[in-house]
């Protein structure tokens, strides 16, 4: 059974920006994120069996972070490309947090973007990542330790 063009439309325009932005702060390039926003619609697509409703974002999420792990995986195995990532526009505050966010090891920031971007809870990222509650609390821990490091001095120049 596959999906009718206004039923898939309408899944893409509900679902689309989220999967965009979580394969974004996986990947670090806005074009390896588009790559893997049309992997991850297209085997939505062409799926014999699609998700439940009620499992359509977990299935989205679950299989946006597999894509963007197997692009990392091509990734390590060519050549690095020089230059630097690209981020997308916004006030410098905004441009601090998101490169310290990007700059988190993958699991942490995975998990990061989840719980506060995504606003899931750490029952639903640790069903989505397929490891325990403690575990996603833990890389919540680490990521807000990491970031408040990172973002210290920004903070502090801020203030004055």
């Amino acid at each position: 059974m596959t999906y009718s063009d206004q039923e898939f439309t309408a899944i893409m325009d509900a679902y689309g920006d989220m999967v965009l932005r979580i394969c974004f702060v996986r990947l670090g390039r806005m074009a390896d994120a588009q790559d893997a926003f049309q992997d991850v619609f297209l085997l939505l697509y062409t799926a014999k069996n699609k998700p439940r409703e009620s499992y359509l974002k977990p299935w989205l999420i679950r299989t946006a972070c597999n894509r963007c792990t197997s692009l990392l995986r091509k990734r390590r195995e060519c050549a690095p490309l020089s230059g630097n990532e690209l981020l997308p526009e916004g006030d410098v505050q905004n441009g601090a947090v998101r490169e310290a966010v990007l700059s988190l090891p993958d699991t942490v920031r995975t998990a990061v973007y989840l719980y506060y971007f995504e606003e899931l809870s750490t029952a639903q990222i640790a069903s989505i990542l397929q490891t325990s509650e403690s575990n996603v609390r833990v890389r919540l821990h680490r990521g807000r330790e990491a970031l408040r490091e990172q973002l210290k001095e920004e903070w502090q120049n801020e203030s004055v």
